[in-house]
């Protein structure tokens, strides 16, 4: 494992060179993999870190061909119940982002079908029951003219990324992550948390750690980094219409300041603590604003806390 000083300055470099996420497409069309490919389905691989975009850059390649098919890993994840084995049974496990989680030799035995034959039967994941369908698979299947666009936090690992043609990892400061992933899951359509406290702890103390360990190096080995900041106005533009002013009579108590690793703000942005005077003892509340708008204000624990002193000045 590469040194992290040695690693942030690697990074840094490849950094000079990414591309945006709207110029990806055009990365792609004008590489020489993708002009001069030989017969049989072309292989794209797009990694990168929980709350990244992969999803989003995935999806904007569906234009590029006639036959785009889209392969996603998360489809092979073993699902709550194992998870829930994991992290009660080993306390270095990284929860839902544990390479454990997913079936990788499954996934590599797949994307050899489909290179070999041209179809695989793929597993379903059910996102009500967080389980994979027990009985139920998805046939897959491409041409000679396909473009296969495999997607997910560990579709860049050295048994998956070997199969590729072109990889593409998208970066995204810790920062940005954090707070993407925090604003979709709490008010997004389709997700369910509302445990900000417990949602920050799981995101910096199991998937910010599996991503330091097992998925930052990939970035070096990309054939495209995508860098894909956080653009609040664009990714919360949904939910900003109805959020209510900030509140001028909070008790305020200090703001948090992402540290030089962990990303910046950006304009318009404003995190804070404030007590809450109708509680008891000394309960804390996070508010995340944007635009003078309030996203987000919950109760905030002392272990979440915690963690957040190491990304965050406060």
């Amino acid at each position: 494992m590469i040194s992290p000083e040695i690693l942030s300055s690697l990074e840094k470099i490849k950094l000079e060179n990414a591309v945006s996420m709207t110029d990806f497409r055009s990365r792609v069309v004008s590489d020489h993999r993708y002009l001069n490919r030989a017969e049989g389905p072309l292989f794209i691989h797009i990694g990168g870190a929980s709350g990244s975009g992969k999803t989003t850059a995935a999806r904007s390649l569906d234009s590029i061909g006639n036959n785009v098919v889209y392969f996603p890993m998360d489809n092979y994840m073993k699902g709550q119940t194992f998870v829930n084995h994991t992290t009660s049974t080993d306390p270095t496990s990284y929860g839902w982002d544990d390479p454990r989680n997913f079936d990788l030799e499954t996934i590599q035995a797949d994307l050899l079908k489909l290179k070999e034959i041209g179809t695989a039967n793929a597993p379903l994941f059910n996102r009500m029951t967080s389980e994979r369908e027990a009985s139920q698979t998805c046939l897959v299947s491409v041409s000679s003219s396909s473009i296969v666009v495999v997607e997910g936090i560990h579709a860049l690992s050295s048994k998956i990324k070997k199969l590729s043609d072109i990889s593409a990892f998208v970066y995204t400061s810790l920062h940005d992550r954090l707070w993407r992933r925090a604003i979709r899951n709490t008010l997004f359509p389709g997700y369910n948390s509302n445990n900000l406290s417990n949602l920050l702890k799981n995101y910096l103390s199991r998937v910010e750690r599996s991503y330091q360990v097992h998925v930052r190096e990939h970035l070096l080995d990309a054939d495209i980094v995508i860098n894909n900041p956080c653009e609040p106005r664009n990714d919360f533009g949904p939910v900003l219409l109805n959020a209510p002013k900030i509140d001028p009579k909070l008790n305020y108590v200090s703001a948090l300041v992402p540290n030089l690793d962990s990303g910046k703000l950006k304009p318009g942005e404003f995190i804070f603590l404030s007590r809450a005077a109708d509680q008891p003892g000394d309960e804390l509340l996070l508010h995340y604003i944007f635009d003078d708008k309030e996203l987000l204000q919950y109760p905030i624990a002392t272990d979440t806390l915690d963690l957040l002193r190491i990304y965050y000045d406060f």
